[in-house]
């Protein structure tokens, strides 16, 4: 499963040959030359992929518990725009 988000240069096109898929053989390809970078992110992230997901998140959001509202006072991970 692929939960993230990419940011890539140009030069990324010659990493992918026609018929593959992105992740597998151009990424391996960037690790081993030592071009494939990781960012651990320890906010708050959840996926919203079914219906279930959504009431879930829906039920954070209705209670004023959304860890994802980082721009409001006293956010849970303290990073809210008035801090």
């Amino acid at each position: 499963m692929n939960g993230g988000f990419f940011v890539f240069r140009h030069e990324i096109f010659d990493y992918i040959r026609e018929g593959e898929e992105l992740v597998q053989e151009p990424f391996k390809r960037l690790a081993d030359e030592g071009k494939l970078v990781t960012y651990l992110y320890d906010g708050f992230w959840a996926c919203m992929d079914t219906f279930k997901e959504k009431q879930l998140l829906e039920d954070i959001y209705s209670r004023g518990q959304a860890p994802w509202e980082v721009w409001r006072s006293g956010a849970r991970n303290g990073r809210g725009a008035d801090k």
